[in-house]
């Protein structure tokens, strides 16, 4: 996690190409990185227009390309195939956050579903009605926003925005994970 918090000083900063290499890194360490994407998204809209950050997503998958190229080129289907693997049935014992339900409730895929639709709406909401507020909502954030980002220093406290928007929206992801181990909370 040391690599993500490298990252939020690094977009705190506003050296977003910087902040976007480290937190590439960082998801290529550990997976679970990606839930802080959402929020990542808003603040770099916000910032610099959906074009610049289009071009900045981009840089994130090349550089997740060249470090899985290794792995790709010895068994692509296995390594792409495990490596996203969203039909896998996590193991009852390592849960956190749904013991109270029982294995069989917890492996079924009608939770995985419920929980990924709920992940994915809560994301839209926070996006809608928190991150993107200023702007009149997600829809206006990237339309008002195309080409370039507004100015920064004329709103608030940027850095508390940035620095909500990614943690929260990592937040949101740890609340709706159906398997967690313990060192997800260690943050």
């Amino acid at each position: 996690m040391v690599l993500v918090y490298a990252a939020a000083l690094l977009f705190v900063k506003r050296k977003w190409f910087s902040g976007v290499i480290i937190y590439s890194f960082a998801a290529s360490i550990k997976m679970n990185v990606i839930l802080f994407a959402p929020g990542l998204a808003v603040f770099l809209i916000q910032a610099n227009g959906f074009l610049l950050s289009a071009a900045y997503g981009c840089v994130f998958g090349a550089i997740q390309i060249l470090l899985a190229l290794p792995f790709l080129l010895e068994n692509p289907s296995g390594y792409v195939g495990r490596a996203v693997d969203v039909g896998r049935v996590f193991m009852y014992k390592w849960t956190v956050n749904y013991k109270f339900l029982s294995e069989e409730a917890f492996q079924s895929k009608e939770l995985a579903l419920i929980l990924a639709i709920s992940v994915l709406l809560a994301w839209l909401f926070f996006g809608q009605y928190k991150w993107s507020k200023s702007e009149g909502g997600l829809l206006h954030l990237v339309l008002g926003n195309f080409w370039k980002g507004r100015n920064m220093s004329t709103v608030g406290d940027f850095a508390d925005h940035i620095l909500q928007c990614f943690f929260a929206s990592n937040f949101i992801g740890v609340v709706f994970f159906r398997s967690l181990h313990y060192q997800f909370y260690s943050w």
